[in-house]
């Protein structure tokens, strides 16, 4: 293990559940929906066949409401001319859909219907998020969220989760594909799983498959079985989908509500024609949204659109989601896009069509592909389109180095997007925009909100006397500039090297 990283939420892996019963990789994710607003995910693996396992669970200020909810179980098999034959440990997943919005719970995987509650170290805790606007919660009340993307398992993966814990009340963490980098070499993603335990089962975390998920098993030629075993992700989500093989079925893509935002995971590995099921789902999902009660739209995905590094240019994957779905999501006014892939970090001015900014129907691209993966950053750019340029007009900020981002939604308007280098402080910020909802659609009686926003060095909101970068609405880009480089806090460190977890 890594030094520095604490494994396991309360003490060693492989927590014991009586009688010598164990186990592993326990992660929560949320699967909100109208009728169960609350609801999350527990997963865990175990080397026990189980017909009575699932997960107890109760609210933190009451341990006499305890509650049991049923987990499905799963396995797979998977072979790899490289790395052979792989047959996976039992895949457990319980959903608890009764839990009230806004409590801190504490869960406890189980293989039998028995509670054992003095056995401390098998028991976690996790906060759910507050009702959603879309469910009736105050589209006022903000949301904090992390992101990051392209995470692996090196010492850089581990600086980049630790700079994330020092993060103060943050609801969710998103990953934008490119978990474990495994490669088809499954004990990987055990690893993996095991080495971001302690996080992952008590931050809500929600993940989409990238192209080191696809991993095509070399016998049957099914695509992305070992993620979509272990990451079903909402499996209540009406018409999600993306995997059904053998009688399992995972969302590769799909939606969620948090706090004012509508948040939608897209597989760029999958069709996306006009033609496909995800392309169908997705103009229904986006159609559905009441911009007055859920003001905020983020999409995220793994293959950027725009991406001015020399790596990953003009690949399949990026021109034809560019193609199909750009279209589509600035027809419906989407806010913010975050994708990986490309090995640094970049934030493109509002666009629709690719280096004109548009000043009615821009989106904010955020590329976020530097969480810490073995196969090294990439830091080196494309020069402008003009002469002497030293980027393109699109690019706003750009930069090679490991790290993660928060995205503060503070109310239906305002938003702050932060990115947050390894090298420098946790506290320090390397890159920082305040970002305008104009998309917001406020029922007549509320008026048309406060005046525009920038966050100061403090971190404290203050009114600005400026333009603001906005979606919809491009700010003049010299009041872009002078937001990115008046509030951009440059840390000074030296980037850490990795070191692999495997060879």
């Amino acid at each position: 293990a890594i030094a520095g990283l604490a494994t396991g939420c309360h003490g060693e892996l492989g927590q014991e559940l009586g009688h010598g019963v164990h186990f592993e990789q326990v992660h929560v994710s949320l699967a909100p929906t109208r009728e169960t607003p609350g609801a999350a995910l527990v997963s865990f693996t175990s080397e026990t066949k189980a017909n009575e396992a699932g997960v107890f669970y109760w609210p933190a200020h009451n341990t006499s409401q305890v509650k049991f909810s049923a987990a499905e179980r799963t396995d797979y098999t998977h072979h790899s001319t490289k790395f052979g034959k792989y047959e996976s440990a039992f895949i457990y997943h319980a959903l608890m859909e009764d839990i009230e919005p806004g409590t801190y719970i504490y869960y406890q995987p189980a293989l039998r219907y028995k509670h054992d509650l003095d056995i401390s170290p098998s028991v976690f805790g996790v906060q759910i998020p507050e009702l959603a606007s879309a469910f009736g919660g105050p589209s006022s009340r903000g949301i904090k969220l992390a992101l990051m993307g392209d995470l692996g398992q090196t010492n850089n993966s581990v600086s980049t989760m630790q700079h994330l814990e020092k993060d103060h009340n943050i609801a969710a963490l998103l990953m934008v594909g490119d978990l474990s980098y495994a490669d088809n070499n499954n004990t990987r993603w055990d690893l993996w799983s095991n080495l971001f335990q302690e996080q992952l089962a008590s931050l809500p975390f929600m993940s989409l498959p990238g192209n080191h998920e696809v991993e095509t098993d070399s016998k049957d030629n099914i695509s992305f079985k070992p993620y979509a075993a272990r990451f079903p992700m909402a499996p209540n989500c009406k018409d999600c989908g993306g995997f059904d093989h053998n009688g399992w079925h995972a969302n590769l893509w799909f939606s969620f509500d948090i706090g004012p935002a509508h948040v939608i995971h897209l597989n760029s590995y999958q069709d996306c024609d006009t033609s496909s099921p995800q392309y169908a789902w997705l103009e229904s999902d986006l159609a559905s949204i009441d911009r007055s009660t859920t003001p905020w739209v983020i999409v995220n995905m793994h293959a950027p659109f725009y991406n001015s590094n020399v790596m990953h240019q003009n690949e399949t994957e990026m021109i034809n989601t560019r193609k199909y779905w750009q279209p589509l999501l600035c027809k419906h006014r989407v806010n913010i896009l975050f994708a990986g892939h490309v090995h640094a970090y970049e934030r493109i001015h509002p666009t629709c069509d690719n280096s004109t900014i548009d000043a009615t129907n821009g989106i904010t691209y955020i590329n976020i592909g530097d969480g810490g993966n073995h196969e090294g950053i990439y830091d080196s750019w494309l020069p402008g389109e003009e002469a002497g340029s030293e980027a393109p007009v699109w690019s706003a900020f750009r930069e090679g180095s490991y790290g993660h981002g928060v995205l503060e939604i503070h109310d239906e308007r305002r938003a702050t997007w932060s990115w947050h280098r390894n090298q420098d402080a946790s506290w320090e910020v390397r890159d920082q925009i305040a970002i305008e909802n104009i998309a917001y659609e406020p029922h007549e009686e509320e008026g048309d909100g406060d005046e525009p926003f920038i966050a100061d060095d403090s971190g404290l909101l203050a009114p600005y006397d400026g333009e603001v970068e906005s979606n919809y609405g491009y700010a003049p880009e010299e009041a872009t500039d002078r937001i990115a480089r008046g509030y951009a806090v440059v840390g000074l460190g030296i980037m850490a090297s990795a070191l692999l977890l495997y060879s």
